[in-house]
């Protein structure tokens, strides 16, 4: 994936020019903080090369 800004994606609807998800309710129903997105993806990726052998 390359990091691209919002205005080189043409959108029909307008688009804040920097937004970030807030998962704090999401903290706080599971009772921490979830884990980074790259970090997961990493390991699903490495389980499935794994499970493939």
């Amino acid at each position: 994936m390359t990091p691209i800004p919002s205005s080189a994606y043409p959108q029909k609807a307008k688009r804040p020019p920097y937004s970030v998800l807030d998962n704090s309710k999401l903290a706080a129903a599971i009772g921490r903080t979830p884990r980074a997105w790259g970090v997961t993806v990493r390991e699903y990726v490495y389980e499935q090369e794994q499970a493939s052998n």
